[in-house]
């Protein structure tokens, strides 16, 4: 039976995908690769740096960039049955994101629908971006008994969140720069830490924020760093 496949290929850095990710994607004859309305393909650059796409068919997964939980609902459909099309003649398919494949990817609803309709599907995990910066910033993310928060800066629970007293990895922060400032500026369980962070990690557009000082108006793929 053929088998879709997500590979994770980290956050930016060829050098940082694992060697399963690049066995897979050499191995599989369709790449499924995700696409915005603006023909963002971010992930089919990335691989382009070291893999031969030559002899592989490019499938484009495009996603509208809305929050219409209908409209995403049946375009996830719509590409899942394409997917599916491909298994159904024996044809594995490397569906491929930046970053990991179990950390705010799309690939996730794809594979629901898939597994529920019977088809074999396996994830291939990767570096996700906030280990990535913390490495490159030499910034450990826990010492000793520390816990650490990983959430979104669309949170729902956004204030709540930031107001415990833990580490925080935060990702898709570039909407709430200005609030979590004042929140780091504000609450006693901020004392003594920094915020750090990188956007467009591994990539041309790279910045790196050593403090808080540095963090101004930032894109999507910005994750910081507080502890």
């Amino acid at each position: 039976m053929a088998r879709l496949y997500g590979v994770s290929i980290g956050p930016g850095d060829y050098e940082l995908m694992t060697l399963k990710a690049i066995r897979v994607l050499k191995a599989s004859e369709v790449i499924a690769v995700p696409r915005t309305k603006n023909e963002n393909t971010m992930a089919l650059s990335i691989i382009q740096n070291g893999i031969d796409l030559s002899d592989k068919e490019i499938l484009y997964c495009d996603f509208p960039m809305t929050r219409d939980k209908n409209v995403c609902e049946k375009n996830y459909e719509k590409i899942s049955v394409r997917i599916m099309q491909y298994l159904d003649r024996g044809r594995d398919v490397a569906f491929i994101t930046i970053g990991d494949v179990s950390i705010y990817s799309t690939f996730s609803y794809i594979a629901r629908l898939c597994i529920r309709a019977g088809y074999d599907v396996e994830s291939v995990p990767g570096v996700p971006s906030f280990l990535a910066i913390a490495a490159k910033l030499n910034q450990p993310l826990a010492r000793g008994n520390e816990d650490i928060l990983i959430m979104s800066g669309k949170s729902k629970n956004f204030d709540e969140l930031m107001k415990t007293d833990t580490n925080k990895v935060i990702m898709k922060g570039n909407k709430s720069i200005d609030k979590i400032k004042a929140l780091v500026e504000e609450e006693e369980v901020f004392r003594g830490k920094k915020i750090m962070g990188m956007e467009d990690f591994g990539l041309a557009t790279e910045k790196v924020y050593n403090n808080a000082d540095e963090i101004g108006e930032c894109g999507y793929f910005t994750t910081l760093i507080i502890g």
